[in-house]
C-alpha cells in the first residue's frame, strides 16, 4: 500500500501567475488547492504507470480514507474523467486552472441600466424604489424595485452611493476623498500655532442684557504639542477677540511662534492684524498661513478640539443646543428658557467652565504624544522673547494724513506740535483700544515722534473705540429690523385701490363728460346719450373689471345713503321744474326700480291714514324726513 500522501503548501504545488491567483476569491482558491493535491498525485504516478494505472490508484486512495480531509472541503468523491481533466489542467496551465469555472448566472441586460445610474446619482439622493418608480414611469416596465436595487448595488460605490454627484462636492472632499496627512514631529515646540472660533453650543447669560446668546471662544493651540496656549470668550469673531487670545498666548509665557496658521475669516485677515505695514503679525514678524475657503481639514487639529470640548463639556449644561441634540428638544429650547423651565449659567460660570476645561485638557496625556501630556511636551519649548513692550502689544495701528498739526482718527482729532514736521504726510497712529484720551504717533520706520492729545471730540461720540464700534454694530441692527418692519407693513397695505383702478381706465379713454363714464359705470351697464355722444375708445376694457368697479362704487354709496334717503331725493326731484340731465337719468331709472314703487305706496298709506288727502311732495318728503338724519 502506498504513504499517506499530506497536503504540500500552496507555494509548492505551483508556479501561479501574480495577477490571475490574486484575483480569485478565497473560496475558488481553497478548492483550486484541494483540487491539485489531488491531481499531484495522479501527475506523480504517471511518472512511472501508465495514466490508466495512475487514475486508478488514485481512486483506490480515496476509497481507502487517504485524503478524507480534501473530500470534506470539496464536497463530494472526485469521478475518474474529473481526475483525468484536473490532472491535464494542473500539468498545463498550473494551479489557477483548477478553480471553479462557473461564473454564475448571466444578467439580462434591460435597456434601462445608465439611466438608473444617473436618477440615482443625484443631489437629491432618491432611494431605489424611488429611482424603480421613476423608471416605470418613463416606461421601462421591467425596472422592478428588486432589479434596480441589486444592480445599482452591484456596481462600484463610488459610481452609486459615495459618488460625487449623489453626497455633494463639499461632502466628498471632506469625507470620502484623500487627503494628505503631514508629520508634526519634524516641528519644533512653539513653532506654528492654530487658530480658530467656535460659537458655543451652549446658551448662556448675557452679561449686559441677562438675556440668553450664544458665546465665541477663541482658541489657540501649538501644533507640535497640542497645548491650548491662548484664548478668549467673547460675544462674536472679531478681530479685537482674536489680538486679545493672541495677546494672552504671548503674555503668559513670553513667546512668540514663527508661523500662524489660521482659516481666510474677517477675524483673522484684516488690517489691523494682517496688514503689511501696521498690522500686528508683521510688527511680531509672524508668518500668517491661511487655510482654503470652506476646507475643514486645513485646520483638523482645532476642529477635533472643538469637537471633543462640546461632547465633554457643552453636553453637561441642560442649554445645550447642539445638532445631536433631539429635535423636539431643541425646538422648544429657546422658549423653555424664556418661561424659566431651564437654567442657563452666567457669562463667569460659563468662563470658569472653560478656563477649568481647558487646563484639564492640558494636563492630560494623549496617545499621539507618545503617552505624554501637552504641558509636558511644552517643557522643550525653546521661546522666542517678544521683542515689544507688553503694553505696545495691546496697541493697534493705523495710517493716517497729517492736517494742521493735527490726525483725525475714528471721528476724534488729535494734535501735537511735532507734527508741523510731517504736514501733509502719512503717519502710523498707535491708539490703545481702551483709553481715547491719546495716541501715540509713528513715522514710516516705526520710530515714536510723539504723543498727540484729544483736542476736540463730538459731543454724541462714545468713551472709548470698543463703544463706538458696538454702537455702530447696533446701528445696522437696527437698520436691518427696521427694513424688515417696513417690508412687512408694505406688504399689509393694500397693492391696488378702488381709485388707482379707476384712474388706470380712465387714462387712456376721452370722454367729453367725465362724469358720464362713471355714472355708467354706477348703473352697471352702458346708456347712450344723445346730447352728449362719447367718442370712440382707444382700448378695450374687460368686462370682469368693469362689473368689479361698478360693485365697489354701488357697495360705497350703498354704504352712505339709505333707501328712505333716495325715496326723498326723487320726490325733491320730481317737484322741480328744471334739472340737469344726469339728474333726470338718475330719476328715470331709480322710477323704474322695485325700491322706488314699495316706498311710494308705504307713502300713500300714511297719507290716507293721516289726512286722507293728497299732500304737496315737498311736504310729504318734510314729514318723512323728521325722524332720520339725511346724509350730504
Amino acid at each position: 500500500m502506498p504513504p499517506v500522501v499530506a497536503l504540500r503548501p500552496a507555494s509548492e504545488l505551483a508556479q501561479r501567475q501574480p495577477g490571475v491567483w490574486e484575483q480569485l476569491p478565497e473560496s475558488m482558491r481553497q478548492i483550486a488547492l484541494t483540487r491539485s493535491a489531488i491531481a499531484r498525485r495522479v501527475v506523480e504516478r504517471m511518472e512511472w504507470q501508465s495514466q490508466r494505472a495512475a487514475l486508478r490508484s488514485v481512486v483506490c486512495e480515496i476509497r481507502a480514507g487517504l485524503h478524507n480531509n480534501a473530500i470534506r472541503l470539496l464536497g463530494k468523491t472526485p469521478s475518474e474523467p474529473a481526475l483525468r481533466r484536473w490532472a491535464s489542467a494542473l500539468s498545463q496551465n498550473g494551479v489557477e486552472a483548477l478553480a471553479p469555472g462557473y461564473t454564475g448566472r448571466v444578467r439580462k441586460a434591460y435597456g434601462w441600466e445608465v439611466r438608473a445610474q444617473r436618477l440615482f446619482a443625484q443631489p437629491q439622493r432618491p432611494a431605489y424604489s424611488t429611482v424603480a418608480y421613476w423608471l416605470r414611469q418613463e416606461g421601462f416596465d421591467s425596472a422592478s424595485e428588486s432589479r434596480v436595487r441589486r444592480y445599482l448595488k452591484s456596481l462600484p460605490s463610488n459610481q452609486t452611493e459615495t459618488s460625487r454627484k449623489r453626497v455633494g462636492g463639499h461632502y466628498y472632499d471632506q469625507n470620502i476623498r484623500p487627503h494628505v496627512r503631514r508629520d508634526v514631529t519634524v516641528l519644533n515646540v512653539g513653532d506654528v500655532y492654530e487658530a480658530d472660533g467656535h460659537c458655543c453650543d451652549d446658551y448662556v447669560q448675557h452679561p449686559q442684557t441677562g438675556k440668553h446668546f450664544r458665546p465665541e471662544l477663541t482658541t489657540f493651540i501649538d501644533v507640535r504639542s497640542s497645548k491650548i496656549t491662548g484664548w478668549w470668550l467673547g460675544e462674536f469673531e472679531n478681530s479685537i477677540d482674536v489680538l486679545y487670545a493672541l495677546s494672552s498666548a504671548i503674555r503668559n509665557y513670553g513667546h512668540v511662534p514663527v508661523m500662524l496658521h489660521t482659516d481666510p475669516g474677517s477675524g483673522y485677515v484684516n488690517k489691523m492684524l494682517s496688514d503689511e505695514a501696521t498690522g500686528f503679525y508683521a510688527r511680531l514678524d509672524i508668518t500668517a498661513v491661511t487655510t482654503i475657503p470652506g476646507n475643514a481639514r486645513g485646520k483638523g487639529l482645532q476642529e477635533g478640539w472643538f469637537r471633543w470640548f462640546e461632547e465633554r463639556l457643552g453636553k453637561r449644561f441642560p442649554a445645550f443646543c447642539g445638532h445631536c441634540r433631539t429635535d423636539d428638544e431643541l425646538s422648544r429650547l429657546a422658549m423653555r428658557i424664556k418661561r424659566g423651565d431651564i437654567s442657563i449659567p452666567t457669562f463667569e460660570q460659563y468662563h470658569d467652565a472653560v478656563r477649568d476645561y481647558i487646563e484639564t485638557y492640558n494636563n492630560t496625556a494623549k496617545k499621539s504624544l507618545d503617552g505624554q501630556t501637552p504641558n509636558q511636551l511644552w517643557e522643550q519649548l525653546n521661546p522666542n522673547p517678544l521683542h515689544l513692550p507688553l503694553d505696545v502689544l495691546m496697541r493697534p495701528r493705523r495710517e493716517a494724513s497729517v492736517r494742521s498739526w493735527e490726525v483725525r482718527f475714528e471721528n476724534r482729532f488729535y494734535k501735537a506740535a511735532e507734527l508741523a514736521q510731517y504736514e501733509r504726510r502719512k503717519v502710523v497712529v498707535e491708539y490703545d483700544i481702551h483709553d481715547e484720551s491719546k495716541v501715540w504717533i509713528r513715522d514710516s520706520k516705526g520710530r515714536l515722534v510723539c504723543e498727540a492729545l484729544l483736542v476736540e471730540k463730538r459731543p454724541w461720540a462714545a468713551e472709548n473705540v470698543l463703544a463706538d464700534r458696538r454702537a455702530r454694530s447696533l446701528k445696522g441692527q437696527q437698520k436691518r429690523l427696521q427694513a424688515h418692519a417696513d417690508e412687512a407693513a408694505a406688504r399689509a397695505h393694500r397693492p391696488i385701490t378702488t381709485a388707482a383702478m379707476i384712474d388706470a381706465l380712465d387714462a387712456p379713454m376721452h370722454v367729453e363728460t367725465p362724469a358720464l363714464a362713471h355714472q355708467l359705470l354706477d348703473a352697471g351697464h352702458r346708456l347712450a346719450s344723445p346730447s352728449t355722444p362719447s367718442q370712440p375708445i382707444a382700448r378695450p376694457v374687460s368686462t370682469a373689471v368693469l362689473a368689479h368697479v361698478a360693485a365697489e362704487m354701488q357697495a360705497d354709496a350703498e354704504e352712505s345713503e339709505t333707501s328712505d334717503h333716495r325715496y326723498a331725493r326723487a320726490c325733491a326731484l320730481e317737484g322741480m321744474e328744471k334739472i340737469d340731465a344726469a339728474e333726470a337719468r338718475w330719476l328715470a331709472i331709480y322710477q323704474t326700480s322695485s325700491e322706488y314703487a314699495a316706498q311710494r305706496l308705504m307713502q300713500q298709506g300714511f297719507e290716507n291714514d293721516d289726512a286722507g288727502v293728497d299732500a304737496p311732495a315737498s311736504e310729504t318728503t318734510a314729514r318723512f324726513d323728521d325722524g332720520f338724519t339725511t346724509g350730504a
